[in-house]
């Protein structure tokens, strides 16, 4: 249907409504908010940040698990990668 991904609009849209706020950095890293192993791909995650989940190019393989290119050099439609950010808001928006 042609609701599938309206989550992800609604995401986006809470997202930046925090980076205007002053409650999350577009620069900062994922891992800030989740922490350490959220991405399984070990030290690299730790370059993730959370502007490379909303453009799609963290750079993880869909398991979260291997970095498959830079973070920001590549874009790649990662459904598991962009679904972080649901954790990202929650945490940042409840501090």
């Amino acid at each position: 249907g042609p609701y599938f991904s309206a989550g992800k609009t609604i995401t986006a849209a809470l997202t930046l409504d925090l980076v205007s706020d002053g409650a999350l950095a577009l620069s900062g890293a994922v891992s800030t908010h989740l922490g350490a192993g959220w991405s399984r791909a070990g030290t690299a995650e730790d370059s993730i940040t959370v502007r490379h989940l909303l453009a799609m190019a963290s750079g993880t393989d869909d398991s979260l698990r291997r970095i498959v290119a830079p973070s920001a050099n590549r874009f790649y439609y990662n459904n598991p990668a962009y679904y972080q950010l649901f954790g990202v808001a929650a945490a940042a928006g409840s501090a």
